[in-house]
């Protein structure tokens, strides 16, 4: 289990995107992938809830029952 004050030690960094100049070129990915440290860092702030985000906030509406 993470550490369930890790959302607290560890401060979120928001994603960086690419310039939109970039981006209107071609059909690459919009946000700069992180290194893996990184994404374990910042994956180690979950508080292992047991709500994921898509049960209470569907971006497309949807119920999604237990």
């Amino acid at each position: 289990m993470a550490d369930p004050k890790g959302f607290i030690k560890i401060k979120r960094q928001k994603s960086i995107y690419r310039p939109v100049y970039k981006r209107v070129k071609d059909y690459k990915e919009v946000i700069v992938l992180r290194d893996k440290k990184d994404s374990e860092s910042q994956a180690s702030r979950c508080m292992d809830c047991g709500t994921p985000f898509c049960h209470w906030a569907c971006p497309v509406g949807n119920y999604i029952p237990e």
